[in-house]
């Protein structure tokens, strides 16, 4: 489900992953994400050092910061968006999540989430929760019930706004820094 918990008939019975669930479905630019471990025991996708194409050793190539992140936080904001307008049935539908596009300082919403690797003085945008939240905001923009609202960019940002509790949008999105307006960081 969107908690990441299953049943297997067995303890011994295999479980894998693919992060493709019900809400969001990952697709990873650096390749397919396969992980698999016993019901039993679970499955660690565990950690990993570095950004973009890193991944835990021994690990798919797909089972990256990016892809675990945003299937994450994702699945979190669908499920507040299906408590809170049940009637909108985008939330029950599967998003896609592109994750490690390459190209830099961006991500979008064109009916799925993009997001672009670390460059050009900028952090992998697949990496930001306040970025996930911001596209994820553009989509329930457009599929609300009343079509895109002017700005849409208000709308995403205070979609990440009341996600994260923080007044700054994409905080680290700048190697060098995010959000010192008005003097105050």
């Amino acid at each position: 489900n969107d908690m990441g918990l299953y049943t297997c008939a067995s303890g011994t019975a295999t479980a894998t992953t693919h992060l493709n669930g019900p809400y969001v479905r990952v697709a990873d630019n650096c390749g397919a994400v396969d992980e698999s471990g016993t019901c039993e025991d679970g499955i660690d996708l565990g950690t990993s050092t570095g950004t973009d194409c890193a991944v835990p050793a021994g690990a798919s190539p797909g089972n990256t910061h990016s892809a675990r992140s945003c299937f994450y936080h994702l699945n979190r904001i669908k499920e507040k968006g299906r408590y809170w307008l049940p009637e909108r049935t985008w939330l029950s539908q599967s998003l896609t999540a592109n994750v490690n596009i390459n190209n830099t300082c961006n991500a979008f919403w064109n009916g799925t989430v993009n997001f672009y690797r670390s460059g050009g003085g900028c952090r992998n945008t697949g990496e930001i929760a306040g970025v996930f939240n911001h596209e994820y905001g553009h989509g329930l923009d457009q599929n609300d019930g009343g079509g895109y609202d002017n700005p849409s960019e208000a709308y995403a940002d205070v979609t990440s706004i009341l996600e994260e509790r923080t007044s700054c949008v994409g905080r680290g999105f700048y190697m060098s820094g995010t959000c010192s307006g008005y003097g105050d960081t």
